[in-house]
């Protein structure tokens, strides 16, 4: 279990940088601005955009008021109906797979669900 959910954290680091980075560039900003505003070195900042950090609340929060968006905005869930779900699956060789689903999916998969009966017991 502890693979799965790193798999997982390493996946919404990784995400959140993206969207770090894309904030960054489309307010014209050079990672080391960015570093420097934060009081970061660059290596570090580097490290979170690339998702190889794990990016702490108090950090996002410090983004999402220099680039004037939601934290929601920054971890990547604004504007979306639900959270993000991931289905865990076994492989031919016995290996766990994450597989991340989108809204779509979601909301197909909730559909489905929603066709079945609830079970009293």
């Amino acid at each position: 279990m502890k693979n799965v959910d790193e798999k997982i954290d390493i996946e919404i680091s990784q995400r959140v940088g993206n969207i770090i980075k894309e904030l960054r560039l489309m307010k014209g900003l050079k990672q080391n601005e960015v570093a420097k505003l934060l009081n970061l070195p660059l290596t570090t900042y580097n490290a979170y955009e690339l998702g190889y950090n794990r990016q702490h609340a108090e950090l996002i929060i410090e983004l999402a008021s220099l680039y004037n968006v939601t934290t929601d905005r920054i971890l990547g869930i604004e504007d979306k109906q639900y959270v993000p779900l991931s289905i865990i699956t076994i492989n031919d060789e016995g290996m766990r797979q994450v597989h991340s689903l989108n809204n779509e999916q979601f909301k197909i998969i909730q559909a489905i669900l929603n066709v079945f009966e609830p079970i009293d017991k």
